[in-house]
């Protein structure tokens, strides 16, 4: 099966969201606010099912909705 950003047939486990929330906990995890970009794909494919295509739809659904900005190679969590 395909990921696309909006199905109704995709795995929830691979969704924005909740990929997006993962990344919110590996920031509170460090206890950092700027994390590498490369640190958190190497974190979520740790899980062998997620792939860079979801952890890229992840990234741009936490920005779209305002919560990191980048900072080129890092993400930086918005207080």
């Amino acid at each position: 099966m395909r990921l696309s950003l909006f199905s109704k047939n995709e795995d929830l486990e691979k969704s924005a969201p909740v990929l997006g929330a993962k990344i919110l906990i590996f920031f509170e995890k460090n206890k950092k606010n700027k994390i590498s970009i490369f640190d958190v794909v190497r974190h979520l494919k740790k899980d062998k099912t997620v792939g860079v295509r979801a952890v890229y739809y992840a990234i741009i659904f936490l920005y779209a909705i305002d919560l990191i900005e980048f900072d080129e190679p890092h993400l930086v969590l918005k207080k």
